[in-house]
């Protein structure tokens, strides 16, 4: 039997009214080849070039393939992955 562990942003919900469904490539937001990329203040890059582990405001779930965005979220669960 093989178990898959199912990373907890690909259950989340995403503000997507604005993004497209899937990508140029033909992926959703549950293909393996779309993460979530944290985006932090200004205040926030500082803190990790000395070091510290702040909190990003968002993340954005982008294709790793096309480079395409197909949503934002601000769900604290998802970001405190990046903390």
């Amino acid at each position: 039997m093989i178990v898959v562990a199912v990373p907890s942003w690909q259950n989340a919900a995403v503000a997507s009214s604005t993004f497209p469904q899937t990508c140029r490539c033909g992926h959703d937001i549950k293909h393996p080849l779309v993460h979530p990329e944290p985006k932090y203040t200004t205040a926030g890059w500082l803190m990790l070039l000395l070091g510290a582990t702040p909190s990003p405001r968002y993340a954005q779930f982008v294709c790793s393939r096309c480079s395409m965005i197909l949503g934002v979220t601000k769900d604290p669960k998802i970001l405190r992955e990046f903390s």
